[in-house]
């Protein structure tokens, strides 16, 4: 194995183009298909079929050290909000013996879903969570696209395959 992904150095998040401080860590949203168990004639039991490019809903998760910012408060306000992230990836090359530094860039629309303000103690951080429905998500890898998901104008493009092309070619969207 060549490249040996390490870890992640460091983030930033940002709302439009406010960045949203205290942010201690992010869950990107688990792409879990839609599906639909299948039973009838011909078929011994059943089995679940996936829906091209349908995905379920999409959290993400914000984490923050202590109850959120003014900026990350405006986020719970009703619409659709942009967001991005950045993040530095670390990856060892084992063949050059160097560190090298990968660029992920993460484009999101979301909307606000809930608040947890967390536990508080003195002298302790909250561990507030925020988390947003995504409406669609973009993600690219040192420029490349590796997924791009938009649950409204049937868009879903899979580390360079745009699965849902047939989808909309069937619906005259081409």
């Amino acid at each position: 194995m060549k490249n040996i992904p390490e870890k992640i150095l460091q983030i930033r998040v940002l709302e439009g183009s406010s960045e949203l401080g205290g942010i201690v860590d992010i869950t990107p949203p688990n792409f879990e298909n839609q599906s639909e168990e299948i039973t009838g004639a011909g078929i011994d039991g059943s089995y679940e079929s996936s829906s091209v490019g349908g995905y379920s809903n999409l959290p993400l998760v914000l984490k923050h050290r202590v109850v959120p910012s003014i900026a990350s408060r405006r986020l719970m306000k009703p619409g659709a909000k942009d967001l991005t992230i950045y993040m530095a990836k670390q990856i060892y090359n084992s063949e050059s013996g160097e560190t090298e530094i990968q660029k992920i860039e993460i484009q999101a629309k979301a909307t606000h879903k809930s608040l947890n303000s967390g536990t508080t103690g003195p002298n302790t951080k909250q561990d507030a969570e925020q988390t947003f429905n995504l409406l669609s998500y973009k993600e690219t890898i040192d420029g490349e696209v590796a997924i791009e998901y938009d649950k409204f104008n049937q868009v879903c493009i899979i580390d360079g395959t745009d699965v849902l092309a047939e989808v909309r070619n069937a619906l005259g969207l081409s």
